[in-house]
């Protein structure tokens, strides 16, 4: 005798009869409990007409059966908007007509005959499971609810597939994370004597806190304390080359100015100190930095990048751009961009014979003694005033009027400063040169 099952469900059928499940459902007729509409039925030529008491007629529909009785009709585009919404079917009167219970209804509507209609089902326990499809679906963005999670890779593992689940990308959404950007202000002014400035923009320069990781790192609170590189301000020209600064004299010339962020007597967030430091330009900021005095000779308008730990979903739209005046690719050896070469006015840029690409024109050429073939002193000045030096060229002589010693010298942009020397010491054999010994400071 062979068992029978007759209560066992077919397990494709719905609690609620439906033998076609959906998954894509309009979300947002869930939040006011809408039921699903029913395949074919809507029109757009409704007509509101017959109040009696709180039930209206609706008529031009096409479709509708006895047991449309308990259904729902949604309209809109009615005139009034009383007469916009879903309302239970409570009379079936033809397959064209039927009433509906509406007490705030206003007949006629100016739009009747043109109004949109569509016939829906109560809401059921298939609607709450085709909601569920509709959202697995969207949410793992797969054409079927029913797909597998979506897989992603890793730069360190491509052939490995991770799942995009929500353990995995838990904590890593944008706006969980956050990473420095580059900020700018323009025209900061720095005078000869500071070794440091304060900038001023209110409510635009808050510091990294214990609770608000977010803003302006400082190099003497924590956790950013002594940290050059995530302090680091570059600090360019704002009046001429764009470039950034050398300094021009002393123990440290030549040597690559910069800036970091730091609370001091500032204010978050609305001011900020940058305190000035100057490294070789092949070493390590972290080990190899000097505070810096600012220089007579240096300019006294600034640009300043500095660094601000933002979150990555409110980035501007600009963030990997940098619309600052910078200085033209390096050249060919790797070694000085051609505007850097103008900022730094190195003297040996000027042994051969003067001033060239990035000096005004108009430079002046003085030999003296005039007219003599063994000078003993050569100048470039910036124009025929003579008011500031450029580089000067010094000779000694032999008593066989072969040169003993050159000594060049590189003046700073006021025309005064001295900030590199270079000085030759020349042997010969008879007039011939045999060799000569540079020393340069």
């Amino acid at each position: 005798m062979s068992a029978k099952h007759d209560n066992l469900l077919e397990q494709s059928i719905d609690i609620g009869g439906t033998t076609s499940p959906s998954q894509f459902l309009d979300t947002t007729d869930e939040a006011i409990g809408l039921g699903a509409s029913i395949p074919g039925q809507t029109g757009s030529a409704a007509v509101l007409s017959l109040i009696t008491v709180d039930v209206v007629t609706v008529n031009g529909l096409t479709g509708m059966w006895s047991v449309s009785e308990g259904k729902f009709l949604t309209l809109s585009g009615a005139a009034n908007a009383s007469n916009n919404g879903t309302f239970q079917i409570v009379k079936f009167n033809s397959n064209t007509s039927v009433d509906i219970r509406n007490a705030a209804a206003v007949v006629p509507d100016a739009n009747s005959g043109s109004i949109t209609w569509i016939e829906r089902n109560s809401y059921m326990l298939a609607d709450d499971l085709n909601y569920i499809r509709t959202d697995r679906r969207e949410i793992k963005g797969t054409p079927d609810w029913y797909d597998p999670v979506p897989t992603y890779t890793r730069p360190d593992a491509t052939t490995t597939d991770v799942s995009a689940n929500l353990t995995n990308i838990s904590g890593k959404t944008t706006d969980a994370q956050s990473l420095p950007e580059s900020r700018e202000i323009f025209g900061a002014g720095v005078l000869a004597g500071q070794s440091s400035i304060t900038v001023i923009s209110p409510g635009n320069l808050k510091h990294v806190d214990a609770v608000n990781t977010l803003g302006i790192p400082c190099f003497d609170v924590a956790p950013f304390v002594g940290d050059f590189r995530s302090c680091f301000v570059k600090i360019l020209d704002g009046v001429s080359s764009g470039g950034e600064f050398t300094v021009l004299g002393g123990v440290h010339a030549g040597e690559r100015i910069f800036g970091v962020t730091n609370n001091g007597a500032s204010a978050s967030p609305n001011s900020v100190e940058v305190i000035f430091y100057s490294c070789p330009l092949t070493a390590d900021i972290q080990n190899s930095s000097t505070p810096y005095t600012w220089e007579v000779g240096q300019v006294s308008s600034v640009n300043l990048v500095y660094g601000y730990n933002q979150r990555i979903d409110g980035f501007n739209f600009n963030v990997l751009r940098f619309d600052l005046t910078l200085p033209a690719s390096t050249s060919a050896g790797g070694s000085l961009t051609p505007a850097a070469h103008q900022t730094l006015r190195q003297l040996i840029h000027f042994i051969s014979e003067g001033p060239g690409n990035g000096f005004a024109t108009g430079a002046f050429k003085e030999t003296l003694p005039f007219s003599s073939p063994f000078p003993t002193s050569i100048i470039w000045w910036e124009s025929s005033a003579k008011l500031k030096k450029i580089v000067a060229k010094s000779i000694a002589y032999n008593p066989n009027k072969t040169p003993s010693t050159i000594l060049w010298e590189m003046y700073a942009t006021d025309g005064v400063t001295v900030i590199a020397t270079v000085s030759d010491a020349i042997s010969y054999s008879s007039v011939f040169e045999t060799s000569r010994t540079r020393s340069i400071s």
